[in-house]
């Protein structure tokens, strides 16, 4: 599925590859943006292939309704920064374990400007998960 879930966050540039979407089970995840790869492929649960060419956004299938829009938006602004050349900046993954959920997600989103742009762009397009709006609302406004 390319077209149908992103023709409105399209807009934001025209000028990028279109990448697949795939609605797969992520374990601790909304949402996965995965960079094109020259020669790949991606497997859904069904074992349906997905050319990786020009990238792939996987969005969990257990969010509701509201939260599919918002995790577009993130993984979309993840799929910019690689084609403007911006290098992923991933947060240390033991901040789940050595703090409350609500602090390593403030620290999760602090600690990397790529994570940073991409919950501000998903605010600021899409909304902001309402779990999520009391923790982060000083931080990306």
């Amino acid at each position: 599925m390319k077209s149908l879930e992103l023709n409105w966050i399209r807009n934001f540039d025209k000028s990028l590859f279109i990448p697949e979407v795939v609605f797969h089970s992520l374990n601790s995840a909304s949402g996965k943006y995965y960079p094109p790869e020259k020669k790949g492929w991606l497997y859904d649960e069904n074992g349906h292939p997905y050319l990786m060419r020009f990238g792939v956004i996987v969005i969990n299938p257990n969010q509701s309704d509201k939260e599919v829009p918002r995790t577009i938006a993130h993984e979309w602004k993840h799929h910019w920064q690689y084609f403007h050349g911006i290098k992923f900046e991933i947060p240390p993954t033991n901040l789940f374990n050595r703090y409350s959920y609500m602090t390593a997600i403030v620290k999760y989103f602090k600690c990397s400007r790529t994570e940073s742009d991409a919950i501000r762009f998903e605010y600021k397009h899409a909304g902001m998960n309402e779990y999520w709006k009391e923790a982060l609302y000083n931080f990306i406004k």
